[in-house]
Parts: C-alpha cells; structure tokens; sequence
C-alpha cells in the first residue's frame, strides 16, 4: 500500500519509483481517461487508452481495444 489513490499522480510515480524504472521508462495501459491516462500523463508518463468497447470519449491519447494490441503499438514481437 502507497497511501494515495489511483486517480493521484504520485500512484504512478511511485509504482515506477519502486519498479527501479526511470517514468520515462515506463507506459500506462487503463480503461478510464479521468482515473487512468490523465494522472498517469501527470505523473511523466506515457499513457494508452485500452478501449475494449469502442466508447471512451475521444482524447489526445493512443487507443487499443485489447490488450493483444499492445504488442502492435509498441512494436515488440508477438
């Protein structure tokens, strides 16, 4: 336990401070603009919307509908 929410930016600070990664090494993958991407991006991260649904609400973020995308957007091999 952190003791700060998700919706917090120091969330995703910290989980890439205690991974031992720099955030610029890092990518968030979340479902919710406002409780995912937007304090993830805060934070000094990278974000991606995983939208499986087809419905979030347009942003200025990269999307993927399933996690299998992932692999496509950040080129690795499958």
């Amino acid at each position: 336990m952190i003791g700060v929410s998700k919706s917090n930016p120091e969330f995703f600070s910290r989980a890439v401070t205690d991974s031992g990664r720099r955030t610029k090494e890092a990518l968030s993958v979340g479902d919710r603009i406002d409780s995912d991407v937007t304090p993830a991006r805060a934070a000094g991260l990278e974000a991606v919307s995983l939208d499986q649904t087809g419905t979030l609400p347009g942003a200025d973020v990269p999307g993927i509908a399933s996690l299998e995308e992932w692999l496509d957007f950040m080129e690795l091999p499958g």
